[in-house]
């Protein structure tokens, strides 16, 4: 009975050390969305951005369209109102992205910043042409658009 109950013991030892130290999933946080970006907003939009700002409607941004409403309804962008952005990236199968427009009326600049919070345990990419609309500002403000990819993966 002694014996039986230290090999049980024993692979129950065995079992626990094995599973607790298995790798831990990696924890992703929703997307984000900070700073002057207008969060309701969901942006149409038919083709592959590239970092662009667009402050007037004309024949070439015709096809772009904008949802308040949860994405029920679409209507053309009031450029008299908003100005449509757009900050392309890669990221990862498994990652969280943080999206920041600050309009700094002080300095006359606004900077998009992307932040990519992902994990390493996927090898999936997709390309994402990122469209926000952000509140009209003059066109004399400096524009700058960053990106950071940073590593969450628990180690």
């Amino acid at each position: 009975m002694m014996q039986f109950i230290s090999r049980f013991g024993f692979l129950f030892i065995l079992l626990v050390l094995g599973f607790t130290s298995c790798k831990k999933k990696c924890k992703i946080p929703k997307d984000e969305v900070a700073g002057d970006i207008v969060a309701d907003a969901i942006v149409r939009e038919y083709s592959v951005g590239y970092n662009q700002v667009i402050r007037s409607a004309n024949p070439e941004n015709d096809p772009y369209r904008v949802s308040f409403d949860g994405g029920y309804t679409y209507s053309k962008i009031d450029f008299n109102e908003y100005v449509l952005m757009c900050q392309p990236f890669v990221k990862n199968c498994h990652s969280q992205v943080v999206k920041k427009v600050t309009i700094d009326k002080a300095k006359a600049r606004v900077e998009y910043l992307v932040t990519i919070n992902e994990c390493t345990d996927c090898e999936d990419f997709y390309d994402i042409s990122n469209w926000v609309l952000v509140p009209k500002f003059p066109e004399t403000y400096k524009v700058f658009f960053r990106k950071e990819t940073r590593d969450i993966s628990e180690k």
